[in-house]
């Protein structure tokens, strides 16, 4: 919605008239899980992009919102880790002076639950940031 015209000015009134607006897969997640890996020429394309959607949602009131990257690769490899929380710390610089709050999206559980939940916290404190944090999704077995 932030993209067209009449989207964007939908949001703006509901913004005015004291609505809440959160975003949800601000980024595709298929595009999200592949960005850790993709050549730098990309990776800064997506970054312009992503600046300019905060920006917009910046606008309307939007403070806080959703990316579903790969967190089972992430909290698993190291190196995936690693591209990640590069990306991360660039989208929390960029983040950080429209005073928004980026959610990585966390399915609990997974897998051996508590290991992945505390590999997933320390991902998290390795950051460094507190314009980033969780939407966990809960599952019941």
């Amino acid at each position: 919605m932030l993209e067209s015209a009449a989207g964007f000015q939908k949001l703006s009134q509901l913004a005015r008239n004291g609505a809440l607006l959160c975003g949800r897969d601000f980024i595709s997640p298929e595009i999200a899980a592949l960005i850790p890996e993709e050549n730098c020429k990309l990776r800064s394309e997506l970054e312009n992009h992503f600046q300019q959607r905060c920006a917009k949602a910046a606008e309307v009131g939007v403070k806080d919102f959703s990316v579903a990257f790969d967190f089972f690769q992430a909290v698993n490899s190291s190196g995936y880790r690693e591209k990640l929380g590069r990306f991360l710390r660039r989208c929390a610089g960029v983040i950080h002076p429209f005073g928004q709050t980026m959610n990585l999206v966390c399915r609990i559980p997974g897998g051996d639950a508590f290991t992945e939940w505390e590999k997933t916290v320390t991902f998290r404190r390795e950051l460094l940031s507190p314009n980033i944090g969780f939407e966990l999704v809960l599952h019941p077995h």
